[in-house]
């Protein structure tokens, strides 16, 4: 069992989400960098789709009644062990009765605690994801608070395990990668929608729903409102005002504005690590290159969790 002490900025319980109810109008919701969400299951030998904590800016105080593995990937966040400080990136086993304590990410947005055995909350539409918008799933529907416990499931014993430099670098990159959407117009030379080119700063108002851009002369908008379409995580809308948003995890699924790119999946990841303010440069590609670079992050993955040699 896991008591939460102090709750953090924002943090809830994620897995991979809860694909194939769009047609239900429930997004896929889960965590928002499913490959970090990954990486963090398996230095603890947990399956892909355990069920984490995702934190957000600011992570949470826990205590750990029973003896415990745990690991976290993302955001540098300032972390501690029973007042001793600790790395990300790599597991830690813990005594019954442990503090872990995650502070501010200093590198980022978000990141994923995972736990040997997995969260265990209630399954809802197949998954134990929370989906904060609309309230269901995870630990009553909601971000964790003080007081509440958390259960864990039963695991079997692992070496302790690190990531490989190489998918840490990876999943640090700040350029998004994008296809040109089906509403896309003035293209530049490189094949980017104008409203994209050049650097677009993330603003504070953005959440899991969708990541918003400023600039300082935002480009001239789409022409109002389309008819509704079924839009994905990573779409990149223009609505009037001319400042981008690329929607994220728990998104509407449909929506009405201009549809201009769409983030390709290797990247989608990626926009929950910008914190507010931070800068970020869009690049075109091919197909063939988005292909390339999901099967490359794939591969990555495979060969990232390093057994830590004594």
């Amino acid at each position: 069992m896991i008591a939460v002490e102090r709750p953090g900025l924002s943090t809830a319980v994620q897995d991979l989400g809860r694909p194939g109810f769009r047609a239900a109008g429930v997004p896929p919701g889960g965590a928002m960098d499913a490959y970090a969400a990954r990486a963090a299951n398996r230095l603890v030998g947990n399956p892909d789709g355990a069920a984490l904590l995702e934190l957000t800016l600011a992570g949470p105080t826990l205590r750990f009644e029973t003896r415990a593995r745990v690991a976290w990937v993302g955001g540098d966040v300032e972390a501690a062990i029973d007042g001793r400080p600790a790395a990300g990136e790599r597991s830690h086993d813990l005594a019954a009765g442990a503090r872990l304590e995650l502070g501010r990410a200093r590198g980022g947005a978000r990141a994923w605690l995972a736990v040997a055995g997995g969260v265990d909350v209630a399954t809802c539409l197949g998954s134990r994801a929370t989906d904060l918008a609309a309230g269901f799933g995870g630990l009553a529907g909601r971000a964790l608070v003080a007081g509440d416990l958390l259960a864990v499931g039963c695991a079997a014993p692992t070496p302790p395990r690190a990531l490989a430099p190489e998918l840490l670098r990876e999943l640090a990159r700040r350029e998004l990668r994008v296809l040109a959407g089906p509403d896309a117009f003035e293209l530049d030379a490189q094949g980017l929608p104008a409203a994209l080119a050049g650097d677009l700063r993330v603003s504070a108002r953005s959440d899991r729903r969708g990541v918003r851009f400023e600039r300082a002369a935002p480009a001239r908008g789409g022409g109002g409102e389309l008819r509704s379409q079924g839009v994905l995580f990573g779409t990149i809308q223009l609505p009037p005002a001319g400042e981008p948003i690329a929607l994220g995890v728990d998104a509407p699924v449909t929506g009405g504005y201009p549809w201009v790119a769409q983030v390709i999946e290797a990247d989608r990841g990626r926009l929950a690590h910008f914190p507010p303010r931070a800068l970020v440069r869009f690049a075109a590609v091919e197909w063939a290159t988005a292909v390339e670079a999901t099967q490359r992050l794939e591969r990555l993955l495979e060969a990232a969790v390093e057994e830590i040699r004594s």
